[in-house]
């Protein structure tokens, strides 16, 4: 029984530190660059809208592959950009035509849950990359949860406080076990 729990203890200990330590990495990832993390070369998105249904839906995580003014995107891709109108709001449409625009490709996109086509076409400069064709259904609303106080407490703090409290109290437990094993001894001793 007692080797069961230290195997227990020990696997909830390096299920806390692996969460501990992707929790910093994505924390600090986003800090540092101003912008969403990277992993393996990929950036990791949040889908905020319901607009390319079912290929990923509100709140996954996709993974967007970065490009630049040389890649090419051919009709059938997925690719994220930056809007003309506000280069805050970030996209991720389905290419359905290329078109040459001033020796540049120009794209025409569009949601596939989408019933228009997009009202501007998509210029080389404002593409951010392609989806990767990989996702985490939910994942981005954990995410968001995280980097907000009280999701950043619970998923840095606690885990950190469970790791080093964790020894602290195996450790106190060793100390009253062997103060209760000296004070039997004194009993058996002066019997």
């Amino acid at each position: 029984m007692k080797k069961a729990m230290n195997i227990t203890g020990k696997i909830i200990s390096g299920f806390l530190i692996v969460v501990l330590c992707l929790n910093l990495y994505f924390v600090l990832a986003s800090k540092i660059s101003g912008g969403e993390p990277k992993v393996f070369g990929h950036t990791l998105m949040k889908v905020l809208s319901g607009s390319m249904s079912p290929v990923f839906e509100t709140g996954d995580l996709i993974a967007v592959k970065p490009g630049d003014l040389n890649t090419k995107y051919e009709v059938g891709d997925v690719i994220t950009f930056r809007s003309a109108e506000n280069s805050s709001i970030i996209i991720t449409h389905r290419v359905l035509e290329v078109k040459i625009e001033d020796s540049f490709p120009v794209y025409v996109t569009k949601g596939d849950a989408n019933e228009a086509v997009d009202p501007e076409p998509v210029r080389q400069a404002q593409v951010i990359g392609s989806y990767a064709n990989f996702h985490i259904p939910m994942l981005g609303l954990f995410f968001d949860w995280v980097t907000t106080k009280i999701g950043l407490a619970i998923m840095l703090i606690i885990p950190g406080v469970i790791l080093i409290a964790g020894p602290i109290i195996s450790l106190f437990r060793e100390l009253m076990k062997k103060e209760q094993e000296q004070e039997q001894e004194q009993e058996t001793s002066n019997a």
